[in-house]
């Protein structure tokens, strides 16, 4: 649900999952699969800022990768 059925300003974007945890229920003679996933995702706003800072200045020598990771993990 981070995608559809979302207003405009609350919608998300590069969104990534990771299986953390996965089981096979049994129940009224039905096979269910389990699956607890972890999420991370940004706004789409703060998505944007990221993907213009990144490249605008990504041919700049003086750009600071490490900093723009910083803010990123931080978002």
């Amino acid at each position: 649900m981070l995608i559809i059925f979302k207003d405009k300003n609350d919608r998300y974007s590069s969104i990534g999952w990771n299986l953390i945890k996965q089981n096979m229920i049994f129940e009224n003679e039905k096979r269910y699969d389990y699956l607890v996933l972890g999420v991370s995702c940004f706004t789409d706003k703060d998505w944007g800022l990221l993907k213009n800072e990144y490249n605008d200045n990504i041919v700049n020598s003086n750009f600071d990768l490490s900093a723009h990771s910083l803010k990123r993990e931080s978002l």
